[in-house]
């Protein structure tokens, strides 16, 4: 998987509640006419198989996540979610043409391949999350979830010296 910077997504205003559930997705700035679930990208990739979008409803208090896999004329091949909270995702990074690891908050590592399908029952392609554990193999996993433990710490230690300083 290659990161890509090719796609964006509608900007929206007003009050949250409002927006509509899915945005208008923009190919290199132009108007696709598509739309996908979500508000932000938060990452894309080019893989053998299509695009894959990484969207987030960018909701402080139920975050959720869709991942897309769209083809050349951005129909979507695969989707797949992950809605429990408090998953915040923190990193990611490809581990192979076909796969990403995903770092969600604090020390949650998924795996998410891009799978072909042979059976003639199923959908041509398929999107698969495992959820590692703390990938304690996974070097770049373990600095991942140690860079973010540096950074609550030190948003800890601002606080508590704010805190401090309004007393």
């Amino acid at each position: 998987m290659e990161p890509i910077t090719r796609f964006s997504v509608e900007t929206h205003s007003g009050p949250y509640e409002r927006w509509p559930a899915r945005t208008a997705l923009f190919d290199q700035g132009r108007a696709t006419g598509c739309t996908v679930p979500g508000y932000v990208i938060e990452g894309q990739y080019q893989c053998e198989h299509g695009s894959l979008l990484i969207m987030s409803h960018d909701c402080p208090f139920a975050e959720s996540y869709a991942f897309l896999l769209l083809d050349d004329a951005l129909s979507q091949r695969a989707r797949v979610n992950i809605e429990a909270p408090p998953l915040l995702l923190h990193a990611h990074w490809p581990i192979g043409d076909g796969s990403l690891r995903l770092h969600f908050h604090t020390r949650s590592i998924w795996t998410l391949t891009v799978r072909r399908r042979t059976s003639w029952w199923q959908r041509p392609y398929g999107l698969h999350l495992k959820h590692d554990g703390e990938a304690t193999g996974d070097a770049r996993a373990q600095a991942s979830i140690a860079a973010l433990e540096r950074d609550l710490e030190a948003i800890r230690v601002h606080l508590e010296g704010e805190s401090a300083a309004d007393r």
